[in-house]
């Protein structure tokens, strides 16, 4: 859903800073994930929803393929950290405030995130979306769509 982002975010995609007038980014209703206009559609895994839900229709529903995104299963490993400089959640783009141990850090990957957002963020530990969105981009597929994206027929046989 298209927002007004209140405060100075992220591009959880591209990790490029949103800026300008009027609705200058998407922000996901289930993860709050933000991305900006033009990266919501590169977006290559499945949306985390809320992984402490554990009734038996949510987990048919994150078995089944959801818009065509790929199903990414590399958990991160948080742990708790302390920044000494201002850093942003890396899931929905915000300031991370405090002077102790304002979030979570994967010791892997350092993906930095909320503690609030922890449940929310993708098993995508790793993994470089917007190198892998331009991958797929070379071959013709797109995050959201796992068809073959080619050129409509010119003329069809009536």
């Amino acid at each position: 859903m298209a927002e007004l982002l209140h405060q100075p975010s992220f591009c959880t995609h591209c990790k490029e800073f949103i800026y300008g007038i009027g609705k200058q980014g998407y922000k996901c209703q289930n993860c709050s994930m933000v991305v900006h206009k033009r990266c919501h559609e590169q977006v290559v895994w499945k949306c985390s929803g809320n992984k402490s839900e554990t009734s038996e229709a949510t987990k048919q529903e994150k078995c089944e393929p959801s818009m065509g995104r790929f199903n990414i299963n590399i958990p991160h490993r948080f742990s708790s950290h302390t920044y000494k400089l201002p850093t942003f959640c890396d899931h929905c783009g915000s300031l991370m405030y405090g002077l102790m141990s304002q979030g979570l850090q994967c010791s892997c990957c350092k993906l930095n995130v909320h503690k609030k957002c922890q449940e929310h963020v993708a098993n995508n530990c790793g993994i470089d979306a917007k190198q892998m969105a331009a991958a797929l981009a070379q071959v013709g597929l797109k995050g959201d769509k796992t068809s073959v994206q080619g050129k409509k027929k010119a003329n069809v046989a009536a």
